[in-house]
């Protein structure tokens, strides 16, 4: 993690919006289930960007191989375990909002989830 202060500038807030969109916009039809890959796929592109703002180590956000259906007897290929990618995502969204961004800027574009 640097020791440098981070700038808030509009990239960095659409990343962060975009994690946030991706949170809410996951069908919320029942609690199990499944997610595209290719929600899998934005997630681990925000956590290189991100990674790379910061110059943190964000592996441990990362879904595993395991939450993939790839891995699954009897499921399609291309899907991730809702739970998993939940837990995973609002780790990252909360983690960031507690550790890099400022509280005045927080609240000033709304950073919560609900």
């Amino acid at each position: 993690m640097s020791d440098t202060a981070i700038t808030v500038d509009k990239e960095l807030i659409k990343h962060f919006l975009a994690l946030v969109s991706l949170h809410n916009n996951i069908p919320k039809e029942k609690e199990e289930g499944y997610v595209p890959v290719s929600f899998v796929e934005q997630y681990n592109e925000h956590i290189k960007y991100f990674a790379s703002k910061f110059d943190d180590d964000l592996s441990e956000f990362k879904l595993p191989a395991s939450a993939m259906s790839d891995n699954k007897p009897n499921r399609l290929p291309g899907w991730c375990e809702k739970p998993m990618f939940l837990s995973q995502l609002s780790s990252l969204i909360n983690y960031i909002d507690q550790i890099y961004m400022p509280k005045e800027d927080a609240r000033k574009i709304g950073f919560h989830l609900d």
